[in-house]
């Protein structure tokens, strides 16, 4: 008998301003609330808020110049890494999505020069290799 790992998930969310998701970072850890919040209306200033069970853990101010990037949070002390890219929100028709993924890291040794494969081969092998895609789509 295999013993399978859930290494990922993808889900398609629809909202106006806010999406919800739930997601549980690594296995057997409890399940988390995800909140996204973006306010795209006023183009002047649009920013992005990331909360997880009610607390914000990520803020992007000016989000007209920062529309793709990354940003490590931590949740239950575990570092995710969290991608977005809302340029198609910002930019693109009323029909577009943007994209989010968290995914669980392992932070490397300061002393020990690991690459990236490194650690994440390391996280795969303690079950810490957690991928959460969202497609979020603006419902006008």
């Amino acid at each position: 008998m295999l013993n399978a790992a859930f290494v990922a998930r993808r889900e398609h969310i629809y909202w106006k301003k806010i999406y919800t998701a739930k997601a549980q970072f690594c296995e057997n850890g409890p399940f988390h609330d995800v909140v996204i919040e973006c306010d795209t209306v006023s183009l002047n200033d649009p920013c992005l808020e990331i909360r997880v069970d009610k607390k914000p853990v990520m803020q992007v101010k000016r989000l007209a110049w920062k529309f793709r990037g990354n940003q490590t949070i931590l949740v239950d002390g575990l570092p995710v890494e969290v991608f977005w890219d809302v340029h198609s929100w910002l930019f693109g028709s009323t029909t577009s999505n943007a994209v989010f993924m968290f995914q669980t890291c392992q932070a490397p040794e300061k002393s020990m020069p690991w690459s990236y494969s490194q650690v994440f081969r390391e996280s795969q092998l303690q079950g810490l290799g957690f991928s959460l895609i969202l497609y979020a789509w603006k419902l006008e």
